[in-house]
């Protein structure tokens, strides 16, 4: 039988470090512009971290430039933090049900025909990847998850709502609960929000007023032109430094 290929592992306990911490979320192959902002803005260190909470691939076309940089980079010893984005899980559930195979037409469209080999396998070191995923971490001062937490969520046979994976990738119109997530904000992607909403719940969290920080602006969108039916500035990666709560962007990159 074929090896699953999936995260194994919800989540995972993150030593504290000596530098900066930051979050980026919801990429979706704009591998350019995440290696613009990681190099040239962030200039991060070794003893930074960087979190990635999900969505990496799908509607952009440099995924496997982006994958490809993560991995490296993480062999050099940076620290490097992905979580699974519904995106993610629905390559691979995909995947799975076709007996480990991707078809043509899934990795002509989402632009990963270097994802897999001539049998159509995704290759052991993007599987290596994919299974070392995380669905949500838990820092000293929040959350980080792809999407949210269902807040409502009634625990039923000892889970709870750091066990419902399907809601921490899609659960959407996430207001959050300080009183669930142990009085620390959530981090989360999935749903593009404007950059004044962006801003305004930073402030909000370095005050400790607010229950939730979105971070993702819909870089992509800028090259499927769906940016215009947002009001206020959308198109651009945004990643935002945990421990001060001070927000870094680029507009979308991946023109050429």
């Amino acid at each position: 039988m074929k090896p699953q290929v999936f995260p194994k592992s919800l989540t995972q306990e993150i030593t504290k470090n000596t530098g900066r911490r930051f979050a980026i979320s919801d990429i979706h192959g704009c591998g350019k512009t995440f290696i613009y902002l990681v190099e040239d803005i962030l200039n991060l260190k070794k003893d930074d971290q960087l979190f990635i909470l999900g969505d990496l691939i799908d509607r952009g076309k440099n995924s496997i430039l982006l994958i490809n940089y993560i991995i490296e980079k993480q062999k050099e010893g940076y620290a490097i933090f992905v979580l699974i984005g519904n995106h993610e899980q629905m390559l691979l559930e995909f995947y799975q049900k076709n007996n480990n195979e991707l078809s043509k037409k899934t990795l002509a469209h989402n632009y990963l025909g270097e994802l897999v080999n001539k049998e159509r396998e995704i290759k052991p070191k993007y599987a290596e990847f994919f299974n070392k995923m995380f669905f949500y971490i838990e820092l000293e001062n929040c959350f980080l998850v792809h999407a949210g937490f269902d807040v409502n969520y009634e625990p039923i046979n000892g889970e709870n709502l750091f066990t419902n994976a399907h809601a921490m990738l899609w659960v959407r119109k996430f207001k959050g609960n300080l009183y669930k997530t142990k009085q620390k904000p959530v981090v989360h992607g999935h749903v593009v929000h404007n950059l004044e909403e962006i801003k305004e719940n930073l402030e909000l969290a370095n005050e400790n007023k607010t229950a939730i920080v979105p971070i993702d602006n819909g870089c992509v969108y800028v090259s499927l032109g769906k940016y215009q039916k947002y009001k206020g500035a959308v198109g651009n990666l945004c990643a935002v430094e945990l421990n001060t709560w001070e927000l870094f962007y680029t507009p979308f990159r991946d023109r050429d």
